[in-house]
């Protein structure tokens, strides 16, 4: 923490403009496989060294995802977090993380919004190396307003992360992780599966989550993309989309009317309507990505 940072201990810590950006990540992480890996052990005290190894492994990479974290606030693309953050009673601010749980091949901890999902991705790869590749692991992430019920937005964690897991084993990705995320405005404690009800047309699912790894990755270019966008405009394109192919192709003609905006995912023979239903992701994930500047 470089004697520069402290734990948050409130909730309100994590947010970087209370009142204004105070949106948490609550992240549960959990490992794949590990029956199987554990079945291999022929004995207690290889099961309780295996044991051993994956609990250090994920201390580690909570360790080494919080060296991450800093180096990015202090010198790289996460500056602008330098001037919001809240200061603790020892006079140093506040790093806008707080682990709840680390033990096993286990982890649940909390961060300011828009870090969750970079946080998560880092521990994982972290994970995949400290591991030498012998396992991985799945991760959710719940994005919710720090007043929110702290005890459902766990819950909600854990069954994104299920979520991912399922998609693992159907995608029949052995070596590959996967994250589920979910952005939750209201203050209602929806289960997972009401809340993605609402994001159908046409009895169609809007929506791709979860994502592996490299997935998820090319998903925040293109919503980097898409913040180059006027708000406006993006406001437009969220609410077309659960609307019919003739209002999102009129859409799409007023957009190429402008000339100056320029679609994520949309190749020059394509039309928005084959791929619209990717794009509630898109729009999500905007508002999940850190800021950087001063």
């Amino acid at each position: 923490m470089e004697n520069q940072f402290d734990f948050a201990y409130e909730f309100s810590d994590l947010a970087t403009q209370k009142g204004i950006e105070s949106n948490i990540a609550i992240v549960h992480i959990d490992g794949n496989d590990m029956g199987k890996l554990f079945s291999k052990c022929n004995d207690l005290s290889a099961y309780q060294e295996l044991s051993k190894k994956v609990n250090n492994a994920n201390v580690d990479a909570f360790r080494n995802m919080l060296v991450f974290a800093v180096d990015k606030i202090l010198r790289k693309d996460w500056k602008y977090y330098k001037k919001y953050l809240t200061k603790s009673k020892n006079g140093r601010k506040c790093l806008p993380i707080r682990p709840i749980f680390i033990g096993g091949d286990d982890v649940t901890f909390v961060c300011e919004g828009r870090m969750g999902i970079p946080l998560a991705i880092e521990f994982i790869e972290q994970i995949d190396k400290l591991s030498e590749k012998k396992y991985n692991c799945c991760a959710g992430i719940a994005v919710v307003n720090e007043k929110y019920p702290f005890y459902q937005g766990v819950q909600m964690a854990q069954s994104l992360c299920s979520q991912a897991k399922k998609k693992r084993i159907k995608e029949q990705d052995d070596d590959k992780a996967y994250i589920d995320f979910q952005l939750i405005n209201s203050s209602t404690c929806d289960p997972l599966e009401e809340i993605r009800k609402q994001y159908k047309r046409e009895g169609k699912d809007l929506y791709e989550k979860p994502y592996n790894l490299e997935e998820l990755k090319e998903q925040l270019k293109h919503a980097e993309l898409l913040r180059k966008w006027p708000r406006s405009k993006v406001k437009e394109l969220r609410d077309v989309i659960f609307k019919n192919k003739e209002a999102i192709d009129a859409f799409e003609l007023q957009i190429q009317a402008r000339g100056d905006l320029e679609y994520p995912l949309l190749e020059d023979d394509k039309k928005l309507y084959p791929v619209s239903h990717k794009y509630p992701d898109i729009i999500e994930l905007m508002e999940l990505i850190p800021d950087g500047g001063k």
